[in-house]
Formats: structure tokens, sequence, C-alpha cells
């Protein structure tokens, strides 16, 4: 199933006033693959890590080919420990993945999310659940981080301030004056 699917299972999630708990992973450098094996092997090969992410994930959830080299996970159960169990597992096998001979050697990063929000749309929970993958990416020691809604809080505090410093310079720096020491 791709995105399309995970949004519509979100959207279903919230209809239902039911927790969600949501895993976003992404393969790290997996353009190394498509440039030393092509890209018809690279596509074979994220079919393949599909099927595998899928037998991991067995009956706690549903998988999601997301975009680029993404994949997401609809945990059907709200228990932290089991999908960091499942990521361990999941990074464990790609670690240790080879396909048609190859050795791969692939690595991942993964976000995740834990939302009783109602509110926001099913687009804004896939944005914080993106939130969460960029923040494990930037950490580069491809952890498993959960959204944390106090950080998003944060950021969206940090996020407005600036759009209001960038509104008053354009209007010749409105708001502001200048004051010596």
């Amino acid at each position: 199933p791709k995105i399309q699917s995970f949004f519509s299972h979100i959207s279903k999630i919230k209809r239902r006033n039911r927790q969600c708990l949501l895993m976003a992973l992404k393969l790290k450098r997996f353009n190394d693959v498509n440039s030393l094996y092509g890209y018809d092997f690279g596509n074979k090969c994220l079919y393949e890590i599909a099927k595998l992410i899928r037998n991991i994930v067995g009956e706690n959830g549903d998988v999601y080919r997301l975009e680029s080299t993404n994949f997401g996970i609809v945990f059907y159960k709200s228990n932290i420990d089991i999908i960091q169990d499942i990521y361990s597992e999941i990074s464990e096998a790609l670690a240790s993945y080879a396909l048609d001979g190859f050795s791969l050697n692939l690595e991942m990063c993964g976000g995740a999310l834990y939302t009783k929000n109602y509110e926001a749309s099913h687009r804004m929970i896939y944005s914080y659940l993106m939130s969460a993958l960029e923040k494990a990416k930037a950490e580069d020691d491809n952890k498993l981080v959960f959204f944390d809604d106090e950080t998003h809080k944060t950021n969206q505090k940090v996020l407005e301030l600036l759009d209001a410093i960038k509104a008053s310079v354009r209007n010749d720096c409105e708001g502001f004056y200048l004051c010596y020491q």
C-alpha cells in the first residue's frame, strides 16, 4: 500500500477516536545502491525490503510505502516497547541484508509518534511524524526518535516569532527601534 492508504488509515483511527502509534523509517544512503547496481535493482530491493518489514511487523500493524525510501507503519496496539523491539529487529535485518548475492549493509533512521490529538488533520499528524524522522536523520545515530509535543510547541513558537520578525523587516522594521549602549 502507498501513502494515500497510509493517510486513509490515520483518518479512520481519528474518526474512531482511537490512540495512534505510528512509525516512519528511512533507508539511509540508498542512492549508493542505485548508483552501484542500477535503478531496477534498487526498485527490486525496495520491494523486497517492504516484504521484510511486513514480515517483522507481522500482526502488530500495517506497513506502507511512503515517498522515496520511506516506509510508514500504523501499529494496532499502543505499546512503545513493542515498536522499539520491532525497530531494532528491522535495523539488525537491514544491517546484514543481501539480495541476489550482493551484501548491502543498509542503515536506517526512524521517527515515531504517539498521539491522542484528534483535532490535528491526518496530514498534520503525518507532518509531525516526518518531523521526528528528520530529527532522527539529523542525529545520524540510527536510533528511533519519538515526536515530542513540547518540542513541537517550542518549535512552533520560534517559527511564529521568526515569521513576525520577517514581516517587520519587510515593513521597514516596523515595531523595532535602535538602542545604543
